[in-house]
C-alpha cells in the first residue's frame, strides 16, 4: 500500500509541476481583434453562383448589395443578407459558411 501511495504522490507532483510550467512552453495568442480570414489570392474571384443554392436570381440580388463573389459573401452579415434579399437568416448563414469553405 505504501508503494501505491508513493507512486500516486509522485504522479501528482509531476502533474502539478507540468501544470505550473505550462505557460512557459505553450504560446497562446491573446488578441481582442477577430482574426481576418485568409483568402486564396490565386486566380479570378469565384462567382457566388458556384455555391449550391445560389442561382442567377439570388446572385443578382446579392450583386445589388455589392456581393458579387465568394470572398465578399464569406465576410457578409447573415442578418443583413436575409433582410435585403428576403431569405431566411439560416439560409444566408449556410451560404456564408459555404463561401468560407470555398475561399
Amino acid at each position: 500500500m505504501r508503494t501505491l501511495t508513493k507512486i500516486v504522490g509522485t504522479v501528482a507532483a509531476v502533474a502539478a509541476l507540468v501544470w505550473s510550467a505550462r505557460d512557459r512552453f505553450i504560446q497562446v495568442p491573446t488578441s481582442d481583434r477577430a482574426e481576418t480570414p485568409a483568402f486564396r489570392s490565386d486566380g479570378p474571384p469565384t462567382p457566388v453562383t458556384d455555391i449550391t443554392g445560389i442561382g442567377p436570381a439570388y446572385a443578382e440580388r446579392l450583386a445589388s448589395m455589392g456581393i458579387s463573389d465568394v470572398r465578399a459573401l464569406a465576410v457578409a452579415d447573415a442578418e443583413m443578407i436575409a433582410t435585403q434579399i428576403e431569405v431566411t437568416a439560416e439560409r444566408a448563414r449556410l451560404w456564408i459558411d459555404r463561401a468560407g469553405e470555398l475561399t
